[in-house]
């Protein structure tokens, strides 16, 4: 009976190991948790002081991409294989408008296509290609109009992926779009710019394309009273638009669009509603 039981004992070990041949993950050390860190089996947890939303984790690809300062006024983005925490791209930054500006990852709010990710700063942003290991050069926003020159001006307040294009605001200046495109990094201009009365920024409606050819209106804006930012797509659906035949005249807080179907659609920049079918525009 001893003899029985001692076999079953052994036997009851040798399982709960997993037995002999049973693989084993190597021993990772992780760091002690930051503030915005949540601590979960599969994120590794990296000794670094990161400010808020500096830390994203994409789980399809088992990547954690974190940006952090380093011990001299310079930037870096780092990516991290989640199975091991092995550290596998390192993207150097220049120093920010000065070292007490930090720099921001841009939210992803509706991304399914894209590996890009950006990177905030006072006044320029940068494009890392996570496919390609390309970081992008400085980029400005680009605006359909002139913009007044100041010091304050023109700070970007926010930046976010939407699907294929990166948009974000600023202060003064409004909102700016940019084609995600890895070929071919550009903006997109507005079709319609229009100044508020209280120089407090501007209503620019954009008109995005996706690979079908069709288009969604977008009026992005941003909450002056708790800082909220939303891209104000207009459409339910992207819809198939004649943008060559849109009509705008500068000053007007009225855009006239027209379907391929020949539908005429109006939008008025100050509230972002469409508006029933607008023979001319004034």
């Amino acid at each position: 009976m001893k003899l029985l039981f001692g076999i079953c004992t052994a036997l009851l070990l040798f399982l709960s190991c997993g037995g002999a041949d049973s693989p084993q993950l190597a021993e990772t050390k992780l760091a002690e948790p930051v503030a915005d860190t949540a601590s979960t089996p599969d994120t590794c947890l990296v000794d670094a002081k990161t400010l808020a939303g500096n830390r994203y984790v994409d789980y399809t690809t088992g990547e954690q991409v974190l940006l952090r300062p380093t011990d001299a006024a310079d930037w870096q983005l780092e990516v991290y294989n989640l199975f091991d925490c092995g550290l596998k791209a390192v993207y150097q930054l220049p120093e920010n408008f000065s070292p007490d500006y930090p720099y921001f990852l841009a939210d992803i709010n509706y991304n399914t296509s894209q590996r890009m990710v950006g990177i905030r700063g006072y006044k320029e942003l940068y494009v890392v290609d996570l496919d390609r290991q390309e970081r992008s050069g400085k980029i400005t926003p680009v605006y359909a109009t002139e913009r007044l020159q100041d010091v304050e001006s023109g700070a970007i307040l926010h930046l976010e992926v939407w699907e294929d294009y990166l948009v974000g605001t600023t202060q003064d200046w409004g909102a700016f779009v940019f084609s995600l495109d890895s070929n071919d990094l550009k903006p997109v201009l507005p079709v319609a710019d229009l100044a508020m009365e209280n120089g407090g920024g501007y209503h620019s409606l954009f008109l995005i394309e996706n690979e079908q050819g069709e288009f969604q209106a977008i009026l992005p804006s941003m909450n002056p009273e708790d800082g909220d930012f939303a891209i104000n797509p207009l459409f339910s659906t992207p819809v198939a638009l004649s943008s060559e035949e849109t009509v705008y005249a500068a000053g007007s807080p009225y855009v006239r669009l027209k379907k391929k179907d020949g539908e005429l659609v109006g939008v008025n920049l100050y509230t972002g509603v469409l508006l029933p079918v607008i023979e001319e525009v004034e």
